[in-house]
């Protein structure tokens, strides 16, 4: 037998177990009121066309990130350019979903305060997700399979 645990999660990936839990559920925003919680919490606004209703095209994150952040950028700056980062992990590594390009911008809002953001535990959220998608995945219908995988 094996199975994946908490131990694990802490091993290969580093996260955290304890902490804040990592929950919610995506608000029914408007295309607009993403763009703008992008602008505010990412410093850039995605094209309505990079938004998939409550997720956000990868490939967006990296054009924004190609560009260096300045020497002498403030906190806020900063802030903002760490966000997209942590958006790249989280739906790159974390919680991928099955298209492999788009991230859930209900993450975002979790990372407003990144202070709080440091206390939130991730690796029971990336486990608790590993496990819907594998359960997802014994439908014979389904053809893919998202959550870290990196796990197996």
């Amino acid at each position: 037998e094996c199975t994946i645990t908490l131990q694990d999660v802490i091993v290969l990936l580093g996260l955290t177990i304890d902490g804040e839990p990592v929950c919610g559920r995506d608000k029914h925003r408007t295309a607009i009121e993403w763009q703008a919680l992008c602008l505010e919490l990412l410093g850039f606004t995605p094209p309505v066309t990079a938004l998939h209703g409550g997720r956000l095209n990868i490939t967006t994150l990296t054009d924004h990130l190609a560009a260096p952040m300045l020497n002498d950028a403030d906190i806020a700056t900063v802030q903002c350019y760490a966000r997209c980062y942590i958006m790249l992990m989280i739906g790159g590594s974390l919680f991928p979903d099955k298209s492999q390009n788009l991230v859930k911008l209900l993450f975002l809002t979790h990372l407003t305060n990144l202070e709080a953001a440091e206390r939130l535990s991730l690796g029971s959220a990336a486990l608790a997700t590993l496990y819907l998608e594998m359960c997802r995945a014994t439908n014979p219908t389904r053809t893919d399979i998202g959550g870290p995988l990196i796990l197996l």
